[in-house]
């Protein structure tokens, strides 16, 4: 009971020394839209563990709280879980620290962690504790905090620019055999994937520049750090689900979510690339109530209109900036206008080359032996002698305006161009090349080129439109000559 008296006479004079501005009306999320020259600030709380057993640490991080979002004036707060732990006074404490956020006009949003149901409060009265704030973009339809998906607008206001997935990944595993933590559900993903096609249905079935938070790390953090991580540090495993849901899966099929950004494990603040997507920890931004080996701080997202990719950097408690960085998303999906195609003779134009170098320099330096019409572009089976080559040149029919997934697959060097428009240079065996790219309905010029290393050669070419699930090789009606 004196550690409790006590806590509160130190909230009471805390509450005398911060803002005095009136609390502002509820933020509309409709409203968030990037700034005039194209950005927009996320300041992204985790772990604080705030304890109502402990008001020295709590008021610590108020403070680290208050300096931060004073220093960096983000346009929106996200927490990533793990807001409160202790025996109780979850409510007190969650009170205040959100209060902060009010006082400060900033929308912000918060998450479930693994321990923020453990509180002296029940899952729908922390809910209310999290929405009942002007400044909350949470909602509690389902009598707890819903997965949503927060449109970002265009500074103009014109249109949907970006959308932030803010997700609950649960907290432990309800099946023993997959114990301790739990993973995003299936019914999850399957909303995020509604929420996706209808955002890029909308904007021309091009995908919105989108990212995801949630509390609990994907399993594929384990194999990205073990690539090259792009910063930050890791001083402990990670501690993810055991059960891979397919999260980050459903992220690459609607080729929308580029950045993926959790907590959970205190001694991880790392930045990591998984093929166009960044896996990024939070850094840990709570104090002595739990454990942490790093600098206490924030981590701080600045997203720009237009761009995929993203800036990120944290600030420690000091209110030093380290591990400032730019992940990049090369992505153009520019609308590919048909061509004419002169005749409607179906078929492409084969043509085998000999003593080949080099795959840019085929055509031009090696020797062709033959040219013949196939039905479509597909190579397989022993077919010769190592270094000779192929092109397959015609035009391709897409039968609806769309983004097409592309894919060059092939067991040897290939590369696809579509109109202008070229990727793939797949060295060695099996190589894949993927894209998408934004096709007008109707004729657009494909040529495939091929190095073959070996006495067996394979390559063949398959698509899908945005909104469908899978690839499917393309099948000959789609080709023509020229």
């Amino acid at each position: 009971m004196k550690c409790l008296m006590a806590f509160a006479a130190s909230l009471a004079m805390f509450a005398m020394a911060s803002c005095s501005q009136n609390a502002p009306a509820r933020h509309d999320g409709s409203e968030i839209r990037f700034d005039a020259d194209g950005k927009l600030k996320i300041a992204q709380f985790t772990d604080t563990h705030l304890c109502w057993d402990n008001p020295t640490e709590f008021l610590k991080t108020y403070d680290q709280l208050c300096s931060i979002l004073d220093a960096e004036h983000p346009d929106l707060v996200i927490l990533t879980g793990d807001v409160a732990t202790g025996d109780g006074g979850a409510a007190e404490v969650l009170d205040k620290f959100f209060s902060a956020i009010d006082e400060r006009n900033i929308p912000f949003v918060s998450l479930y962690g693994n321990h923020d149901r453990e509180r002296d409060l029940s899952e729908w009265d922390l809910a209310e504790a999290v929405t009942k704030h002007p400044m909350s973009l949470n909602t509690m339809e389902k009598g707890y905090l819903d997965d949503i998906a927060l449109p970002v607008l265009s500074a103009d206001g014109s249109k949907v620019a970006a959308v932030l997935y803010c997700m609950d990944s649960n907290d432990y595993a309800q099946v023993p055999e997959y114990a301790e933590y739990a993973w995003i559900a299936h019914s999850q993903i399957g909303w995020y994937e509604a929420e996706s096609k209808a955002f890029s249905a909308a904007n021309g079935n091009v995908p919105v520049p989108s990212y995801a938070f949630f509390h609990i790390p994907l399993p594929e953090f384990r194999e990205a750090f073990d690539g090259k991580p792009v910063a930050g540090q890791r001083k402990e495993n990670e501690c993810p689900g055991e059960l891979n849901s397919g999260m980050l899966a459903a992220f690459v099929e609607n080729c929308d979510v580029h950045g993926v950004f959790c907590g959970h494990d205190h001694d991880n603040d790392y930045v990591a690339r998984k093929g166009e997507i960044a896996l990024v920890y939070g850094r840990f931004s709570g104090d002595k109530t739990t454990y942490c080996n790093l600098e206490r701080g924030i981590r701080i997202i600045e997203f720009t209109e237009g761009d995929y990719g993203f800036r990120t950097w944290i600030r420690e408690r000091s209110l030093e900036v380290v591990d400032d960085i730019a992940f990049e998303v090369p992505v153009d999906y520019s609308l590919h206008k048909s061509v004419p195609a002169e005749g409607r003779e179906h078929g492409v134009l084969r043509t085998r080359y000999d003593n080949v170098k080099d795959l840019a320099d085929m055509e031009s330096e090696a020797t062709e032996r033959e040219s013949i019409v196939v039905d479509y572009p597909r190579i397989w089976g022993n077919l010769g002698t190592p270094d000779y080559g192929y092109t397959f040149e015609g035009y391709l029919y897409v039968p609806e305006t769309a983004l097409w997934n592309l894919l060059v697959q092939a067991d040897n060097e290939a590369r696809i161009a579509i109109d202008d428009f070229s990727f793939g240079d797949q060295p060695g065996r099996f190589g894949w090349g993927r894209t998408r790219v934004n096709l007008e309905k109707g004729f657009h010029h494909v040529k495939v080129s091929l190095k073959c290393y070996s006495d067996n050669c394979y390559v063949k070419l398959m698509w899908y439109p945005q909104g469908e699930d899978r690839f499917h090789e393309i099948r000959p009606e789609y080709w023509y000559l020229k």
